[in-house]
């Protein structure tokens, strides 16, 4: 009977181990504040007065969304240097910090209404951008043309001239789109298949076609595209850990298919200058729980894993 308890136990904890179950202990350290909070008072560790949902950075500036969908501009320091109310994807801005902010009109058909810059050699004031339409026609619409203008004629007449009348109508547009493309500099990627950025030396204009997002123009647009900025994940550094502990395992699946996350805290020690704190960050699967973002003689940048940002200073 006890060997049978044994190996029905081996089980159960071989299968929970699978699922990423991890055994639980307590709280190593219960002496050491949860952070923000810390151990050094001579140490001021101090969330920043606004919250952001993702940050992107390039060689001189932070871009940040807050939770109002402000785009936030912060120099590499964190300091803010401008905050707009335009709703900008990150991913839209070079590593030069031009940001392009497209504006469409419709919720289920959606038309380009405007397409927006921010520039640092301008301030980051918004410039409207000129607009280079250049679309195939509808495929509907040619076929109602060819069904009027071919009235009497048989569907398999019609639809032998519909087939060469939208190819030939796709071929012109991708001849013209690729006229465009090559007159350019450089072109700016954009999340939209509709919507790229056209770079002269005088001036951007924003392409717009429902035929820009084609496998036949792929490579020329690579060629063509200019670098973009990186999420912050790719500058942030590992804390000092001394000491990690699992307290609970969380589940979450069905009964079929599922898995356990390990929750804890992860013991941190942070030096400023010739001041060290301590503290204990909230952490899953064995991560960190928080990330160094910026460190100077007197100042260090950290986030959490919701991405809230906190500084900490040495007392004055």
């Amino acid at each position: 009977m006890n060997k049978t308890l044994t190996l029905l136990s081996l089980i159960i904890l071989t299968t929970l181990t699978s699922c990423g179950y991890k055994t639980t202990e307590t709280d190593k350290h219960p002496e050491i504040p949860v952070f923000p909070k810390h151990t050094n008072s001579k140490i001021n560790i101090t969330s920043f007065p606004f919250l952001t949902t993702d940050l992107y950075f390039n060689k001189k500036y932070i871009f940040a969304t807050t939770e109002n969908q402000d785009l936030l501009i912060l120099d590499r320091k964190f300091k803010k240097i401008k905050q707009e109310p335009i709703i900008v994807n990150l991913k839209n801005i070079t590593n030069q910090g031009d940001i392009y902010s497209v504006n469409e009109n419709g919720d289920i058909i959606k038309t380009l209404k405007t397409v927006h810059k921010l520039s640092p050699k301008n301030n980051f004031k918004q410039e409207n951008l000129e607009i280079l339409k250049i679309f195939s026609r509808e495929f509907l619409d040619i076929r109602d043309s060819l069904t009027t203008h071919l009235k009497g004629k048989s569907k398999t007449y019609i639809d032998s001239i519909y087939t060469i009348e939208t190819t030939n109508d796709k071929q012109k547009t991708l001849v013209k789109l690729t006229h465009a493309i090559e007159g350019a500099d450089a072109m700016v990627h954009l999340e939209n298949n509709e919507v790229d950025i056209l770079k002269y030396q005088d001036k951007d204009v924003a392409l717009y076609s429902n035929l820009l997002f084609f496998d036949e123009l792929n490579n020329l647009k690579k060629e063509k595209y200019v670098k973009t900025v990186q999420r912050i994940i790719d500058l942030e550094k590992r804390p000092i850990s001394f000491d990690k502990v699992v307290l609970d395992n969380t589940y979450s699946g069905n009964h079929f298919v599922g898995g356990y996350t390990p929750v804890g805290y992860n013991y941190v020690e942070l030096t400023i200058g010739s001041e060290t704190t301590k503290f204990k960050a909230k952490n899953a699967n064995n991560g960190d729980g928080v990330h160094i973002l910026h460190t100077n003689n007197d100042t260090i940048i950290l986030n959490d894993d919701s991405y809230k940002l906190f500084y900490a200073t040495i007392k004055k």
